[in-house]
């Protein structure tokens, strides 16, 4: 008689695999001994009769991985004229509840403290491009004197022999000559000449495709924005129901809501945070570059700021767009290389100050992200959904940063994606635990009452059930 296989040693999978009854990975039903399975008990036959689970090679495995992510980017690429409304949306939602509870505190119904806030926002808007109007007039006004005196320069630049662009233009054309000195087609299989169009045709023509394609593109800008001011009006409006539906379908078991909370939350909270440092460096950006250029002679110098503070948004791409925006402008009006070096030495001396100094204090309680692992999200996002995904890469990945923090089996992801590593080293050697601030204060306020913590001390820790 075979003796039987000696016991497998008790591992976390070992446990988890007799809490669902299912058999070790290599185990089949026509592999298990007659002993073995007439000692085996009730739970054990059904699971015999069910079959086993079968791991798969991990190659099989890394091959499936490839795939469906391959297959998610295209989705999103597809589909991004769906999602990225969608994305703003849940974005400006998570950004204004704060303001949208305060009112409900109040006394204003929500469905009024939402219409108010977004009224608010939309005033705003349309208030700072109507006093900006006049600016953005003059400046359009300087464009074909400052064009004149930009293509002067370039005629300098390009005019003589001595210089290296003026021996490249000399090659050039040699080699123009060479290729046109081509012998004469046959008689009989000479093309047309084109007809020469009439003297101003072109230009007209391009100018007025460029108009309409603007009036396009600007009336495709104001459906999306009103589309996205609809999604978080009613996003905000019913928002706590869907987050209570949300944790009830989360899972079966109480570590699975737990976790869905601490998951919201840390989403709500890192979004409010991420916006609160961004409307400040913004704004310092923008104040910035208005005193500086001010201070050196530029016209417009508060539209240059506007335009800066909007463009802050994007991280480092809109620094440095600003920085060459600048250097053109300044070149442009002046007409010197000192015109040109001093916007780009302010740009850099307050982005430096700003990015050194004002975001690291602020981001003190946010969860900083390793710079590397930003600019790979902006190179993706911006390849997925062109300028709207460059705005949405911020937030979007901070979204995956806390996601991956709060579920136990992606936290070595959110360890690689953190911009503080002995932080996290230090958390996991004292065996503390990444739980949102504001998880019991929030199921206490009646937010998710399925996962209250007990009164004598803070929620248990994460398991997997």
């Amino acid at each position: 008689m075979p003796n039987p296989a000696p016991p497998r040693p008790a591992t976390a999978g070992a446990h988890r695999q007799r809490r669902h009854d299912v058999l070790p990975d290599h185990a089949f039903a026509s592999d298990v001994p007659d002993e073995a399975r007439a000692s085996s008990d009730a739970t054990d036959a059904r699971a015999l009769r069910r079959g086993t689970v079968v791991r798969r090679p991990r190659g099989e495995r890394m091959l499936v991985a490839v795939l469906g992510f391959g297959g998610l980017l295209y989705l999103m690429r597809w589909s991004a004229g769906f999602l990225i409304p969608l994305a703003y949306g849940v974005v400006i939602a998570f950004a204004l509840n704060p303001a949208v509870v305060r009112l409900q505190k109040r006394g204003l119904p929500r469905a009024l403290g939402a219409a108010l806030v977004l009224g608010a926002l939309w005033t705003c808007g349309i208030t700072t491009a109507v006093k900006l109007q006049d600016n953005v007039e003059a400046m359009v006004d300087t464009l074909p004197a400052a064009s004149e005196r930009m293509a002067a320069a370039v005629r300098e630049l390009h005019s003589g022999d001595s210089g290296f662009l003026g021996r490249m233009q000399k090659a050039l054309a040699t080699l123009e000559r060479a290729a046109l000195s081509q012998p004469s087609a046959p008689r009989g299989n000479a093309a047309r000449a084109p007809e020469a169009a009439p003297a101003g045709l072109g230009i007209g023509a391009a100018l007025r495709d460029w108009l309409l394609a603007g009036s396009a593109g600007a009336l495709v800008i104001a459906s999306q924005t009103l589309l996205v001011s609809f999604l978080a009006f009613f996003l905000l409006t019913s928002g706590e129901n869907l987050k209570r539906n949300l944790v009830r379908v989360a899972g079966r078991t109480l570590s699975h809501k737990k976790t869905t909370v601490r998951v919201l939350y840390g989403i709500a909270e890192q979004i409010q945070y991420a916006l609160a440092i961004l409307v400040v460096t913004n704004v310092l950006y923008g104040l910035g570059v208005w005193l500086a250029f001010a201070l050196l002679g530029m016209n417009n110098a508060a539209l240059w700021g506007l335009a800066a503070g909007v463009l802050h948004t994007i991280p480092y791409i809109g620094t440095v767009i600003v920085t060459a925006a600048g250097a053109i402008g300044g070149f442009m009006q002046e007409g010197t290389a000192v015109s040109a070096l001093g916007p780009v030495a302010a740009n850099w001396a307050i982005s430096t100050l700003i990015g050194m100094l004002v975001t690291p204090w602020l981001q003190s309680r946010s969860s900083r992200i390793d710079p590397a692992v930003m600019f790979v999200g902006l190179m993706l996002f911006s390849w997925l959904w062109g300028v709207g995904g460059l705005l949405l890469a911020a937030p979007i990945v901070a979204i995956v940063k806390v996601v991956c923090d709060r579920v136990e089996s992606l936290r070595p992801y959110g360890d690689l994606m953190d911009g503080r590593p002995w932080r996290r080293v230090v958390r996991r050697v004292l065996g503390r635990p990444v739980v949102a601030p504001s998880l019991a204060e929030a199921t206490a306020r009646g937010m998710a009452p399925e996962v209250v913590a007990p009164p004598d001390g803070p929620a248990a820790p994460m398991r997997h059930s």
